[in-house]
């Protein structure tokens, strides 16, 4: 769950991890699944501009995520 990888649909940053991508897209379902994996660093930022999962759901206005 901890890794950081390119994905060009987000267009985010360099890299990103598979949460800062559901914080982005607004999948709450998701989310939820990631968020029950007790390894799961909350805060692990992008490559590059270093956005949080947090940071990415306040600049894509998806308030029910926060």
């Amino acid at each position: 769950m901890n890794f950081l990888e390119p994905f060009a649909e987000a267009e985010i940053d360099i890299e990103i991890t598979p949460l800062i991508c559901a914080c982005y897209f607004g999948r709450k379902d998701v989310i939820k699944m990631l968020m029950k994996n007790k390894s799961l660093d909350f805060d692990l930022s992008s490559k590059g501009s270093s956005h949080t999962p947090l940071g990415i759901a306040c600049m894509t206005g998806n308030y029910e995520i926060l």
